[in-house]
């Protein structure tokens, strides 16, 4: 296929044919850098564009850049399945989400921050448990708007639920919490180290048969992969 500035340089009679070898070098060579600086420039552009987005989701800066191998191999294939095109926006609308156990370290917050990427056509919001449940007893208009945005988010990703376990929080507006996500069909998907403690928190039995209406449950056996 012809090329009109190649062919141009042929047309230049005070070339050479060396110079003229030399030109159609050189406008090579600078087409080549142009197409790899616009390659670098849109691959920038696009994890600009994710960092941004996973921090206004809620995430910190560590997990502004989930890699699918963070995520353990015996519950990816339940990830992957749960924000597949095809099931998402049905899961979403449903309001079914997922249980992810497994101990700490084991890649469930690069599981969170994965699934927050999958689904960014719809209102996604991370929050880690204890900064909900501190919001959940503030009584300025700050810990009320953020109460309000997470409770009324498409997904909500809660990070490590079982913390509260052993320690003091408001039951009865946590209850009323996951009862009217429950009731608005909103989908939760949460984390949590020990399955077991939350079943011996005798306080959560209505927020625990709501989960497991609603819930896919699945747990990791990996170890952790902090330090790694």
């Amino acid at each position: 296929m012809s090329d009109p500035v190649l062919d141009k340089v042929d047309e230049m009679a005070h070339l050479s044919p060396e110079q003229k070898a030399e030109f159609k070098a050189n406008i090579l060579a600078s087409r080549e850098r142009n197409a790899e600086l616009k390659s670098t420039s849109t691959e920038d552009e696009a994890m600009r564009q994710q960092e941004s987005y996973l921090k206004g989701v809620g995430f910190g800066r560590r997990y502004w850049y989930p890699v699918i191998a963070r995520i353990p191999d015996d519950i990816r294939f339940a990830i992957q399945d749960y924000v597949h095109a095809d099931s998402i926006s049905k899961h979403i609308r449903e309001g079914m989400g997922m249980m992810i156990g497994g101990e700490v370290g084991a890649g469930k917050t690069h599981a969170l921050s994965y699934i927050a990427l999958q689904c960014h056509d719809h209102w996604v919001q991370y929050v880690f448990a204890p900064d909900l449940f501190a919001a959940l007893m503030g009584k300025t208009d700050e810990a009320r708007e953020k109460v309000m945005r997470w409770e009324r988010c498409d997904l909500l990703l809660l990070d490590d639920v079982d913390r509260l376990y052993g320690h003091d929080y408001p039951v009865m507006a946590f209850d009323s919490f996951v009862e009217h996500r429950h009731t608005d069909c909103r989908a939760t998907v949460v984390t949590l180290n020990s399955a077991e403690m939350l079943q011996k928190d005798a306080r959560l039995g209505a927020v625990k048969d709501r989960w497991a209406d609603t819930m896919v449950q699945v747990e990791t056996q990996a170890q952790s992969q902090r330090g790694k």
